[in-house]
């Protein structure tokens, strides 16, 4: 029996369906596997003509994990997946055998051959991604076969950009490490931050994108610093008030999957829990409710609709739903990697099967659009 949160939510997004109903012909589902609120499991199959609802978005998450890690067997540096690496590690999904230490290999091969002492990579940006990815698969940056990659993070002449500044400093803070350039990477944030409050890849033109990675990066210093908390608080009405009748987010006037799940990530790094915080629903639907709704039939996430698995809108959908989840757990923030405080864990999500236990769908029949659509001008997570 659905629960009644579940139900509450079904009426609460009708809409969506309508508009599933009228952009595809057919209603949202997954065929995957997730607990109500008793710990009852259902076939969310079941649910052929239920828009997304409390439990499904679980479901959801599971399917997204599946499909990255059924398509993902092999990542090395300079496949510019750290991203992917970032949700399987911080979701503890089960991945190939090899696919978290031959990443490590291939960036300890790559700093073998290129790097030098203090300027391993080619950018901060570069080397920030590669301590994240690090972190989130279990592997120490400060000890790469001797090597330690984090003094590069304080090189913030070579930094250029609010993107470039947010990656950085989300990068120094997954393990909190000593950095004098902290305080810059925070300021010129706070300065590059636009009239309307928001933030964008150009410094001068608002992006929902931007925003949401900039939240992101500023999360953890919301408490501490009144500044920051004046320019968060700014970022969140921006971002409220520039939320789609849908509950969805645009980018270069598309609706689409990738900007509302940065908006679900900075929102959740921040402990707002954008499914239900009012600010962000809107005609009953939420931010969460809306990114669910790009979700592709058989695991994954399209980009404007839930038609053709899109790559990196799954990447960004799965890391997003991971940090939404850690957030109403009251694990970690995603991108705080440090050990968790007593908690918990929620279950990592599992391969979802069918009712004898044969995993389910097959990903290789998804049809898959691997060119980024996406506003985005700079690579991200």
């Amino acid at each position: 029996m659905l629960n009644s949160k579940l139900t509450k939510r079904i009426c609460a997004v009708a809409c969506v369906l309508v508009m599933a109903l009228s952009l595809c012909g057919t209603a949202l589902t997954i065929d995957a596997f997730a607990a109500n609120a008793e710990g009852e499991e259902y076939n969310l199959q079941t649910l052929a003509t239920t828009p997304v609802g409390v439990d499904e978005e679980y479901g959801i998450y599971q399917a997204a994990g599946k499909y990255l890690a059924d398509t993902n067997k092999s990542i090395t540096y300079g496949d510019y997946k750290e991203g992917y690496l970032l949700g399987l590690g911080r979701a503890g999904y089960p991945v190939a055998e090899g696919l978290y230490p031959g990443y490590y290999d291939s960036v300890k091969d790559y700093i073998a051959s290129n790097g030098t002492e203090g300027n391993y990579f080619n950018s901060v940006t570069e080397c920030a991604k590669v301590v994240v990815a690090l972190n989130a698969i279990g592997y120490d940056p400060t000890n790469i076969d001797g090597a330690d990659i984090t003094p590069q993070l304080s090189n913030f002449d070579s930094v250029d950009g609010v993107w470039a500044d947010a990656y950085t400093l989300i990068a120094l803070d997954t393990k909190k490490y000593e950095s004098d350039a902290r305080e810059i990477y925070i300021a010129d944030i706070l300065l590059s931050q636009l009239d309307d409050g928001s933030w964008g890849w150009d410094n001068a033109t608002p992006d929902i994108d931007t925003t949401g990675i900039v939240l992101a990066a500023l999360a953890p210093y919301y408490d501490s610093d009144e500044a920051v908390k004046a320019a968060v608080d700014e970022a969140i009405s921006f971002l409220s008030e520039n939320q789609a009748s849908s509950g969805a987010f645009a980018s270069y006037g598309s609706e689409n999957s990738n900007s509302t799940a940065m908006v679900v990530l900075g929102l959740s790094e921040l402990g707002i829990n954008a499914d239900t915080d009012e600010r962000f629903v809107k005609n009953g639907v939420s931010a969460v409710d809306a990114l669910c709704s790009f979700a592709v039939y058989g695991g994954g996430f399209g980009w404007t609709d839930n038609t053709e698995v899109n790559d990196y809108s799954t990447n960004q959908a799965f890391y997003a739903l991971c940090s939404y989840f850690r957030n109403i757990n009251g694990q970690n923030r995603l991108f705080d990697m440090t050990p968790e405080k007593n908690v918990d864990p929620e279950p990592a999500p599992q391969q979802p099967t069918d009712n004898e236990g044969t995993p389910t769908p097959d990903s290789s029949t998804v049809k898959v659009s691997k060119v980024p659509k996406t506003g985005d001008k700079l690579f991200i997570f």
